[in-house]
């Protein structure tokens, strides 16, 4: 929403977002590209007494992902409805600030109505990261560029609908997934020559896309329509 604002009164050369671009930065005077596939990973700190045998059983299968959307609008539940292990220890989920695209994503992607205003919300990644990892019992969820955090920390990633995230899912069946995309004013644009040179360090293998992947994310390169510089075809 920042990046999208500052285009539009033209006090960024380039907006970033993650989350969809709303259709007018899409087409004249603007346009957009979606550079990079991400995810969202659901993250747990499992109570003691929901035992998991294996990997296997980390699994939100889609006849639990309607728990996990109450949860998150202020139903109580427990480890048991929503993994199915013997658990009476209480779900506590941990959300993310308004104006989040990683919360809009997540919201959406759950069709969650509402979220409880009784939710703990953090304000960033690194924050509900830790804020899983001090209450056990705690559910979140992070950006899929975040799960060396994650593991650093010892959390679950749990499998979502059956899918577990991973650059190979991302680009087919993760549901979870979204795209890092960009703006940028066409129109009496005086910094386009600076856009260009920006686009090409992120299209260049040994540049921007191998720092993508150093996020363990996946390069794509999707224009909002056709690409606006046919002068450059190393962006085609």
């Amino acid at each position: 929403m920042g990046g999208e604002t500052g285009i539009k009164d033209n006090t960024l050369v380039l907006g970033f977002t993650s989350r969809a671009l709303k259709t007018e930065f899409t087409k004249e005077p603007y346009v957009g590209l979606k550079f990079a596939i991400d995810g969202i990973l659901i993250i747990a700190n499992l109570p003691t007494d929901c035992k998991v045998i294996s990997p296997s059983d980390l699994d939100l299968v889609s006849s639990k992902v309607d728990v996990l959307k109450q949860i998150y609008q202020g139903t109580d539940k427990n480890w048991g409805d929503l993994l199915g292990c013997q658990s009476t220890t209480k779900v506590i989920p941990i959300n993310r600030e308004q104006n989040s695209g990683t919360r809009d994503v997540f919201q959406d992607k759950l069709n969650i109505n509402e979220f409880s205003s009784q939710l703990r919300t953090v304000n960033n990644t690194a924050a509900a990261i830790q804020e899983v990892k001090n209450i056990q019992g705690a559910i979140g969820y992070v950006s899929y560029g975040a799960k060396k955090l994650v593991n650093e920390a010892k959390l679950s990633i749990l499998k979502y609908k059956g899918v577990e995230a991973s650059p190979a899912t991302l680009q087919t069946n993760y549901d979870l997934k979204r795209y890092f995309e960009l703006t940028f004013r066409l129109k009496d644009n005086k910094n386009l020559s600076l856009v260009k040179d920006f686009l090409l360090f992120l299209k260049d293998n040994e540049k921007g896309q191998q720092a993508i992947q150093a996020d363990e994310l996946v390069p794509v390169w999707e224009w909002y329509g056709t690409n606006p510089f046919s002068d450059l075809p190393t962006l085609d």
